[in-house]
């Protein structure tokens, strides 16, 4: 994992949409970004089903979110579509971002669930691995982000 206190690697990701989400262009917001293992899975669906939930307090403390998986962006669309995402999935296929984030496979098999906060200036504030608490990744995402607003 990439420590806190360092610079946010850049990246240009397909979302679900079809588009693309460049982390650069969001400079002056916070950006909560995750690592999910795999779209359609019970731990992965409550991970994304929290964020979509927290989605509005995270958004009050100026910040997008951003999540990522290694399925297809068809797989990535279809996955958002079921959870109703109000924020961007991203496919990484090839796992570019995923190594450049150190979200390593876990037991070698599947990306790591990890969870950043990078702040306007692209400063990594928060990082959190935690396989089995995913309740965890929307908590410490949220008292991060209230952490910066208070400076």
């Amino acid at each position: 994992m990439l420590k806190v206190g360092s610079q946010a690697p850049d990246f240009t990701i397909t979302i679900g949409s079809g588009d693309s989400f460049t982390l650069s262009e969001h400079r002056g917001r916070n950006v909560v970004l995750f690592f999910y293992p795999m779209a359609f899975t019970p731990g992965c669906s409550a991970e994304v089903g929290g964020f979509c939930e927290s989605y509005g307090d995270i958004s009050a403390w100026n910040a997008v979110v951003l999540g990522i998986s290694t399925n297809s962006v068809e797989t990535v669309k279809r996955f958002a579509r079921k959870m109703e995402t109000p924020f961007p999935m991203g496919s990484d296929t090839k796992g570019r971002i995923r190594r450049l984030y150190g979200a390593e496979k876990w037991f070698g098999l599947v990306t790591s669930r990890v969870t950043y906060v990078i702040d306007g200036e692209g400063v990594i504030r928060g990082a959190f691995h935690s396989e089995f608490v995913v309740s965890s990744h929307i908590q410490n995402a949220l008292q991060t982000l209230e952490s910066l607003a208070k400076g």
